[in-house]
């Protein structure tokens, strides 16, 4: 038997794999392969995980599972720069996946449920849920977030369950959703839960200021679109104290003045303060030293006052004594 090497090699911690050749699965001895081929994943994993789960056809929780089992049988030489490495930010999502997505004919489809009872299940789920029966296209929608995405039947019930409960019950829009989720690497249910608490807690605030403005139920407009999402997510100011800066502001314009309360929230958010006590606290203080520049102002100003009458007095007696 001889091997065709062609024009590539791929390269192995041999000692490792002999190690464990006999009770390695083979989900273990795919993900192993992976790493040896691909150095932007070795480089940066949680950057690539997306892509890696699209490639392998496997959740990340498993394949983190398997870099473990690898790590523990000296597979690499520094661990930490398998799972622990720099994570960046990623911006607007690039909608990379979405386009690369199989579209699934019906008879696809129909082979792909066919083999899962799971599969069959979250549909009937997801059905159960919206209320209705899902058409082909619906149905497909599902089987690319399960199959492509391999992502679990909770996590995708959960977004369900969050977007009918924010009245966006329309299957492409929860699609396009989760695909956004899985760009931005929210890709385990437990990341799908604290991202959506939070999104829950910047609505709630929103929803209040719109009370406070009178607002009600029509279209922002952009200054004030802006000017809301700066205030709840670039300053992560709580309802609380964008309250305070309403009543600070009406108090002292009479109005509901948006750049003006847009004034206060910048400065509170520079100074560090994070609630309605630090807050008070820092007026406080402020009212105290006026004051106390206030009275220390009088003060000179009564010592000038004593100095030019006593000088007026003497020269009066200066002049009587001529």
């Amino acid at each position: 038997m001889e091997i065709n090497y062609s024009a590539h090699v791929l390269s192995v911690p041999l000692d490792s794999v002999f190690r464990v050749i006999q009770t390695a699965t083979a989900d273990q001895f795919r993900v192993l392969l992976y790493i040896c081929s691909n150095s932007a994943f070795r480089k940066e994993p949680e950057k690539n995980r997306a892509l890696a789960v699209k490639d392998l056809h496997m959740q990340w929780a498993d394949i983190e599972e398997a870099i473990s089992f690898w790590d523990k049988n000296g597979a690499f030489l520094n661990s930490d720069d398998i799972r622990t490495p720099v994570i960046e930010k990623k911006g607007k999502s690039s909608d990379l996946l979405k386009r690369e997505a199989p579209e699934y004919s019906s008879e696809e489809t129909a082979v792909i449920i066919e083999k899962s009872n799971e599969l069959k299940r979250l549909i009937d789920k997801c059905s159960a849920m919206l209320g209705k029966m899902l058409n082909k296209n619906e149905i497909a929608h599902i089987v690319s977030m399960y199959e492509y995405l391999r992502l679990s039947p909770e996590y995708i019930e959960k977004m369900f369950d969050y977007c009918i409960k924010t009245d966006k019950k329309s299957v492409v829009y929860i699609a396009r959703m989760v695909y956004s989720m899985f760009e931005n690497d929210i890709t385990t249910v437990e990341e799908l839960e604290s991202h959506l608490a939070k999104e829950e807690i910047k609505n709630d605030i929103l929803y209040g200021i719109k009370e406070l403005f009178g607002i009600g139920a029509r279209a922002l407009t952009s200054k004030e679109k802006n000017s809301f999402t700066k205030w709840i997510e670039e300053y992560d100011m709580s309802f609380e104290m964008i309250k305070e800066a309403y009543e600070i502001t009406v108090d002292r314009t009479g109005e509901s003045a948006i750049g003006y309360m847009g004034a206060i929230l910048k400065r509170w958010h520079s100074e560090g303060f994070t609630t309605v006590e630090e807050t008070k606290a820092e007026a406080e203080s402020y009212k105290a030293s006026q004051k106390e520049k206030e009275n220390k102002d009088k003060k000179q100003l009564g010592n000038f006052d004593e100095d030019e009458f006593m000088t007026a007095a003497i020269k009066r007696s200066y002049k009587d004594k001529k």
